[in-house]
């Protein structure tokens, strides 16, 4: 209730729509984003008008400047789980470019951990909240963000770029958000038991084909909800073929890029080779996550590897 909401279908929507409106705004400041953001906000972004760079995340001060816009990072990879050092971030590129709106992607962590401060916008999905409604917002948090209010609003009225946010969507978003906000020391204690459980089993485990697992991210700079194994010298697709088999729904990537060939862009982004970047495996643990079935996953997997 406390700042203002600009409506989406989708986070993809989001970022499609805050393009828009930052090329309504202005079209002579260019743009800032990081290698690590989701895929539809660097598809949304990287033909800007004014310019665009993607770098990585620490490269983001070095490069902001008068001429810089808008910045957009994430607090928590999508992909990797990797927790951004967003404060730090947005601390150094302020000073050399306090004129920047900066968008900060929360969908994987609004509700689940502290929001870093210092960002104009915030983002939220339904999906992530576990609303069973749909839906996506920004919330405009800062005074200089309300600044594109009337051209969001524009967007909608005028443009036809975004379509009218359904009520019932809406109020069943903020019920998940509060409900979620309720839970949300419990179900972290939880999701950090079975995250724990699955790193002391698969991180550094040598599998059949004589390589070793690991997890990608330091547990300490990951986000309990998510847990990428990068799984050298084994295919991930062929690997989620085989334990969906077993019922063990997991995933290589963004669900964005399911169908994709190519290689996972946080992975090359983290440094590994292309080839490598086809091994990655990320574990979604969610609200109703529980130690057996995650014990049932240790044990499947495990198994297939013996299969491959």
């Amino acid at each position: 209730n406390e700042f203002p909401a600009i409506w989406a279908a989708s986070g993809s929507d989001l970022f499609r729509l805050a393009a828009n409106a930052a090329a309504e705004y202005t079209r002579h400041k260019n743009t800032l984003i990081t290698t690590f953001e989701h895929p539809a906000a660097i598809a949304a972004w990287q033909n800007f008008p004014g310019g665009c760079k993607i770098c990585q995340p620490v490269e983001l001060a070095e490069y902001a400047n008068e001429n810089t816009g808008f910045v957009i990072l994430s607090h928590i990879q999508s992909v990797l789980g990797w927790i951004l050092p967003v404060e730090k971030i947005i601390e150094d590129v302020r000073q050399r470019a306090p004129q920047a709106l900066i968008f900060v992607d929360t969908i994987q962590s609004a509700a689940k951990y502290k929001l870093p401060a210092g960002g104009d916008f915030y983002s939220v999905s339904a999906a992530k909240l576990g609303s069973p409604a749909g839906g996506a917002a920004w919330l405009a948090v800062s005074a200089r963000s309300r600044k594109l209010l009337p051209i969001f609003k524009a967007l909608r009225n005028r443009y036809y770029i975004s379509g009218r946010p359904e009520p019932l969507q809406a109020t069943l978003m903020a019920l998940a958000a509060e409900e979620q906000q309720r839970n949300r020391d419990a179900e972290y204690e939880n999701v950090k038991t079975l995250n724990t459980f699955v790193r002391t089993a698969l991180d550094m485990w040598r599998a059949p084909n004589g390589e070793t697992i690991h997890a990608t991210i330091p547990a300490e700079e990951a986000s309990a909800w998510i847990l990428h194994l990068h799984c050298h010298g084994y295919q991930s697709a062929v690997l989620l073929r085989m334990l969906a088999k077993e019922k063990i729904c997991l995933s290589a990537g963004s669900a964005c890029q399911a169908e994709t060939d190519k290689p996972d862009p946080a992975m090359i982004g983290w440094g590994f080779k292309k080839a490598d970047a086809f091994s990655g495996l990320r574990i979604s643990f969610g609200f109703s996550s529980n130690l057996p079935e995650t014990q049932v996953f240790v044990k499947k997997f495990k198994e297939i590897l013996h299969f491959y």
